[in-house]
This record gives structure tokens, C-alpha cells and sequence, in this order.
């Protein structure tokens, strides 16, 4: 059976990392400060921003080194995926019977979910699998009949408007799961999302990662009462950036793989920042009134598929001013005049700060402190990752 830890959820929220600073610096001070003491690093970041893949930024980033089978427990938590005690203390767990698919549509062949997704599901004969099919382009009449398969319980289709990437699917969900699901319900389930495109290496361009995360391994986590991303960093890169530097990401212009193939690239740069967000940190006090929990280390999981428990979603939804940063992310991600937004790269970098449960003060001193020593190396700021933290590889990648 797959278990989940409901308890605790309140009391770790009141636990979390408290300074006396909660609120985090003016960005515009910060990024000056950082351009007088590394005016080569900043040069870097900003070639970076180019017209690329949201990570992908050829002859500028540093290879990655790869992951060892077996790491040791801080290892894993510097790679977020620590499975944390005071959210799955087995006495007080609760059964997992429900695993909900939710996949953002347009017109990928989505036959590979039966056997790369499907198929990793463990326990398939204990659990419930449902499917929710965020439909954005007007292809429904080329879906797989999932309704047919014996392992699914049932469908749900919801046809939206194709805006705002995935990110706007998935914020239209989580809202509309908040309006319907009782809290019975979200004890026993967790959600994934995930997007139409197959999870092959062709399609994985994503520097300082290693590879995908299974979809067993997500669950696994996931069930855990943890937040989990589909994508694997390098063993020297943590998925934990620097609250500080991330904060100050900004992205003046990108265009998809497809536009670029297409040859509308030009077109799918118009109307990018009508609102003139500085950075991320703007773009959360203007348009969500909201801030990162920590202010001092803050998960990113890129690429657009996670899996999170659905009780943390309703716990999060009993706050009124976390209900309503769900509201305003959908409503923000709803815009009808461009093809591409800069509100989506903000959100992609928000998703885990809300949905994870924030670092506390012994683990982020754990994190910390495997971080490498040289200045210049603190930090990764380069293309479009902004804040993640490098590693010391005699910590973060060599067995002890």
C-alpha cells in the first residue's frame, strides 16, 4: 500500500523557516550589488537570455556530473527528494487509494502514457487511477479511449482555451479540484501533472539535469507527503535555488521549439511582458500580492510535470490568501493576445514554492552546507536557471 501523512501538514507550515527578515530585499539593490561585484557573471546570465528552450542555453552552461545509485540521506536531501519523518509518521498515516492523472493537452499522441506512465504505477490492482484531460487545441477526437483501459476508473475531459501553457491548465484544475474535492477525499489521493509531450531524450532539454524521474519514483514521494518533480538535477545541482537570485529572474524574450521550427518566431514575441514585469519578484507582489514561504532557499522544478499529494493543495486552499494566489495565477495566465508569456516562465519557477513544503532551518543549514565554497561558484546564473545551487562534489556526488 502507498501511505500519506495528513497530521502534520499545520504544524510544519508553523515550524518552517522563520527569520526575523521574512520578507525578502529589494531585488533592484540586489542585482545592482551583484553586477559591481560580478559584472562577468552577470554579462553570462544575460547573453543567456536568448531566444532558446526555457533551459537550454548551448556554450554557456558548465557540464553536469552524473548521479550516483546510491546517496546518502543528505545527498538526498540536497537533491530534494527526502521523504521528511513529521510528514509520514506511520501511525498516523493515511492509505493512498487514489492517484489522479492530469495531463495538459493539445496534440501530442498521448499513446505513450499506457506504457510509460500506466505502466509504473505500483500497487495498479489496490489503486484507483483516474484521468483528467485538459484539452487546450481542439484535438479530442484524437485521444486514446483510456476509458477503455481496466486500470482506469474513469475520465474526465475539460476543454480550455490554449493560453498560458500548461501552467494555466493546471492552475484551472487545481482551482476547479479546490471548488469540488472534501478533504476525505484529498487525504487519500495525490495528483500528477503532466504534459502531452512524451518523455524521451530527443524531447529532454534540460542542462544540469540528469534525466527524467520515473513516474514509480514521483509517486513514491509524492506518497510521502512530499512535492515531487518529474525531472532528476545532477548530482552537483540542487533542485533549491537562492531565494535572492531567483527572485530577480527575468526573461525579455522566448520563443518555442515548434514557433522556431514552424518559422513564427517573430510572431510569438509579441505582447510577451505587456504588464512590464522587473523580475519574478515583481511579477508575485503585482499580480499575486504573494511571496516565496523561504527566504533563503527555494525549490524550482522545471519542465512542467510534478506530483503532489491532494491534501496539500486543500490544506493550502483553507488559507483564504493562498485560495486566492491560485485564483490569480489562473487569472493572469488567462491572457488571449500572445502565444507565449512571460507570466508562464514566472509561473513555472512559482509551482514548488507553494506547493512544497518549505525547507526548515536545521535542513536548509544541511543544504547550505554542501554548497561549494568559491564565491563565484555559490550560485548558478546562466540561460534561465537562476539561484540553483552548485555543490561540493566530494558532497553532493561521491559515495561515502
Amino acid at each position: 500500500m502507498l501511505y500519506i501523512n495528513i497530521s502534520f501538514f499545520k504544524q510544519n507550515l508553523q515550524t518552517q523557516l522563520q527569520t526575523p527578515e521574512l520578507a525578502n530585499p529589494p531585488i533592484d539593490e540586489m542585482v545592482h550589488k551583484d553586477e559591481k561585484e560580478n559584472p562577468h557573471q552577470m554579462q553570462e546570465h544575460e547573453k543567456g537570455n536568448h531566444i532558446d528552450t526555457p533551459l537550454t542555453a548551448n556554450g554557456v552552461l558548465p557540464l553536469s556530473h552524473p548521479r550516483d545509485e546510491e546517496p546518502s540521506p543528505a545527498q538526498v536531501m540536497w537533491r530534494g527528494e527526502a521523504m521528511r519523518p513529521i510528514f509520514s509518521i506511520p501511525e498516523l498515516a493515511t492509505e493512498i487509494k487514489t492517484i489522479e492523472l492530469v495531463i495538459a493537452y493539445c496534440r501530442a499522441n498521448l499513446t505513450w502514457i499506457y506504457s510509460t506512465v500506466l505502466n509504473a504505477i505500483p500497487n495498479q490492482k489496490e489503486s484507483t487511477v483516474k484521468i483528467t484531460l485538459l484539452s487546450k487545441c481542439g484535438e479530442e477526437a484524437n485521444l486514446p479511449q483510456f476509458i477503455d483501459d481496466h486500470r482506469i476508473k474513469d475520465v474526465n475531459l475539460m476543454k480550455l482555451p490554449n493560453v498560458g501553457g500548461c501552467d494555466y491548465a493546471y492552475a484551472h484544475f487545481i482551482n476547479y479540484y479546490i471548488s469540488k474535492a472534501n478533504l476525505v477525499d484529498a487525504d487519500s489521493s495525490l495528483i500528477l501533472f503532466i504534459k502531452d509531450t512524451p518523455r524521451t531524450t530527443e524531447n529532454f532539454h534540460f542542462p544540469h539535469h540528469s534525466s527524467y524521474r520515473t513516474v514509480s519514483e514521483m509517486i513514491k514521494i509524492a506518497s510521502a507527503g512530499e512535492f515531487s518533480c518529474g525531472i532528476k538535477t545532477a548530482c552537483d545541482t540542487s533542485p533549491y535555488h537562492d531565494t535572492k537570485i531567483l527572485n530577480s529572474f527575468d526573461i525579455p524574450k522566448y520563443v518555442r521549439i515548434s514557433d522556431k521550427n514552424n518559422g513564427v518566431a517573430k510572431d510569438s514575441m509579441i505582447n510577451f511582458n505587456v504588464h512590464g514585469y522587473k523580475h519574478l519578484q515583481n511579477f508575485h507582489k503585482r499580480a499575486l500580492n504573494w511571496q516565496f514561504p523561504n527566504n533563503n532557499l527555494t525549490q524550482v522544478c522545471y519542465g512542467g510535470t510534478f506530483a503532489v499529494p491532494a491534501s496539500r493543495i486543500i490544506f493550502l486552499s483553507n488559507d483564504p490568501n493562498e485560495r486566492h494566489t491560485f485564483k490569480l495565477i489562473e487569472e493572469n495566465l488567462a491572457r488571449t493576445d500572445t502565444a507565449s508569456s512571460v507570466e508562464e516562465h514566472y509561473i513555472e519557477r512559482t509551482w514548488a514554492g507553494i506547493l512544497a513544503n518549505s525547507l526548515n532551518e536545521k535542513d536548509v543549514a544541511l543544504v547550505r552546507g554542501m554548497q561549494r565554497n568559491t564565491k563565484d561558484s555559490l550560485v548558478l546564473r546562466h540561460g534561465s536557471i537562476w539561484g540553483a545551487l552548485l555543490g561540493q562534489n566530494n558532497l553532493t556526488c561521491k559515495k561515502n
